[in-house]
């Protein structure tokens, strides 16, 4: 898996954030902070936002974070979140149901991390003991490239993603 570039996707479906506050989607845990990266929903009261973020060492780090339309936020049915980087080429974007929220940073430089080497991966929260995602998650995808346009929206998938056969699995040492 390259840290430095990919593409991390999920289905959630509400009660998601309950008044103010800060709900991890996924995170890393390194222990020490450096290389850690998050996508979470965050609730200011007035609305909601999807955010992303990338801490590293010495104190450095960025963040892309922007309002969900308030007509795309409907805690009944399931939404595709997405978030892509490429932390190489200074890129970043984020989408809610295909729609493309924004593609550069709010905060700091996107530039390239350490490694994950001996890293925790939390899903439905950032990191062990943060503020848990108390909806569902489903279809949770990474991938070590930018699957989506970043400068545009695109149609979610409608179909679960498509899982190997075992017997390729096998074949494939996996």
């Amino acid at each position: 898996y390259d840290v430095n570039k990919g593409t991390i996707e999920m289905w959630i479906k509400g009660p998601g954030v309950v008044g103010s506050g800060f709900r991890g989607l996924w995170g890393t845990d390194t222990g020490s902070g450096a290389g850690d990266i998050r996508m979470y929903i965050y609730d200011t009261g007035a609305g909601r936002t999807l955010g992303a973020y990338q801490a590293g060492a010495g104190g450095s780090f960025w963040e892309i974070e922007q309002a969900i339309p308030v007509a795309l936020v409907d805690d009944t049915n399931w939404h595709h979140v997405a978030w892509a980087y490429d932390t190489v080429a200074g890129l970043t974007a984020t989408w809610w149901d295909g729609q493309l929220l924004r593609n550069t940073p709010d905060a700091g430089t996107v530039n390239p991390r350490t490694s994950f080497t001996g890293t925790l991966f939390h899903i439905g929260e950032n990191q062990a003991g943060s503020a848990l995602w108390p909806g569902l998650i489903d279809e949770f995808r990474i991938s070590s490239e930018i699957v989506y346009d970043i400068n545009g929206s695109f149609t979610p998938p409608t179909a679960p993603f498509p899982v190997p056969e075992p017997s390729t699995m096998l074949l494939l040492g996996i």
